[in-house]
């Protein structure tokens, strides 16, 4: 406004410059107009100033009552809804509309090592794909993307597999490589790259001694920490055994589901003997501890929101105590607590928030495998046969 009005005021000065010489001169030589002299009272004040600031303030508040009080009242109500509250979480409701809800963000993962994820990288390089590093081998070279791009029917493949969870993207780690429950680091390159990459980001306290992801046998520490390892190194992790140190074998936990289905699997179950140790030769067991561990460590994960639901105060020391008789008290336990039908023999030990390693391979005598007496579980279902030794 301050402009519009200077180059009003000025605008008569500015085009006299542009008048011809002769019109110019006649104006210089023109002498003033008379006019009469102003009648003024030097005792009366001017009082013009006054009356500015008294309309000016009396504007400023009639707009503040009548119109900013409202954009404020807007502005107030819009940020409660947007601002104030838990917003940190997702929620969904099924066919019934009972809500479902969950931490957004549990890892309280911040923006700045967001932008090192591979993922995030991956994207980056699918819209400048400028950036993407070239490997080179035996005079080849070729482009070392860290996503996987679909040829046939890629629309429909990628929507699939934006709804997969963890035990269904497990498979479809395998399926990259065409196998079922095989390692496939060193058969997949982009998923090669993709876990360097994250070593990256990952806490260096777990990377210890890894400097570089060539094959499964690189990242075998990390078959404890990472879902994504034992999808792509179940051999190598224990998820192809009846029984190894892993105790997450479960599907939610990466292993891919089919691997008790594999001939490897069935022929160790069928090598193994249809015993079980005594309770104080499992708590000298270093894979019987390692279990404990890691079942205790989970269980604690699964019922975090819950605590007053856990069904034992030290988890660990009663799983190191009681062997395999940590599976008739497990039942009861969690009866009694959370009114929950469980089975350990076939890996369920919360329903569907927990499901861990089957333990009737280890345990066949309480688990039913084999008649003998009052030991067989209540619990057990005609699906247990098929996880049994002998």
């Amino acid at each position: 406004n301050a402009v519009a009005l200077e180059i009003v005021l000025t605008i008569d000065e500015t085009m006299f410059v542009l008048a011809p010489w002769r019109a110019r001169s006649l104006i210089d030589r023109m002498e003033p107009l008379p006019a009469p002299p102003r009648f003024s009272r030097s005792w009366m004040p001017d009082l013009r100033p006054w009356v500015l600031l008294v309309v000016v303030l009396a504007n400023i508040l009639f707009a503040n009552f009548t119109i900013l009080r409202g954009v404020e009242e807007s502005v107030a109500a819009a940020n409660a809804t947007l601002c104030n509250g838990v917003r940190d979480f997702v929620y969904s409701t099924d066919a019934f509309y009972m809500l479902y809800t969950a931490e957004s963000n549990p890892s309280n993962i911040t923006l700045e090592a967001m932008e090192h994820f591979a993922h995030v990288q991956g994207v980056r390089e699918a819209i400048y794909p400028s950036t993407v590093p070239l490997w080179t081998e035996s005079n080849y070279t070729r482009s070392q993307t860290l996503s996987v791009t679909f040829q046939v029917s890629a629309l429909q493949e990628v929507q699939k597999r934006s709804g997969w969870d963890v035990a269904e993207s497990s498979g479809g780690i395998q399926g990259l490589g065409g196998v079922e429950c095989n390692d496939t680091v060193a058969t997949v390159p982009p998923l090669m790259r993709f876990l360097n990459e994250s070593l990256k980001v990952l806490p260096s306290e777990v990377t210890v001694g890894i400097t570089a992801v060539n094959s499964c046998a690189d990242i075998q520490s990390l078959c404890f920490e990472w879902n994504l390892v034992r999808a792509a190194c179940p051999v190598t992790c224990g998820c192809s055994t009846p029984v190894s140190t892993l105790f997450l074998t479960s599907p939610m936990y990466g292993c891919p589901e089919t691997c008790p289905n594999t001939d490897r699997y069935l022929a160790s179950l069928a090598d193994m003997p249809c015993t079980e140790p005594a309770p104080e030769e499992s708590s000298a067991d270093p894979m019987w501890l390692s279990w404990g561990q890691q079942f205790a460590s989970e269980v604690a994960s699964a019922l975090r929101n819950a605590p007053e639901m856990m069904p034992c105060d030290n988890c660990t020391d009663l799983f190191y105590r009681l062997g395999c008789g940590i599976i008739p008290v497990w039942i009861e336990l969690v009866q009694e607590k959370l009114v929950m039908q469980v089975d350990p023999c076939s890996g369920n030990w919360l329903g569907d928030w927990l499901r861990l390693r089957p333990l009737a391979p280890h345990c066949p005598i309480i688990c039913g495998c084999a008649p003998s007496g009052d030991n067989r579980s209540t619990s057990l279902s005609d699906v247990l046969a098929a996880g049994c030794p002998g």
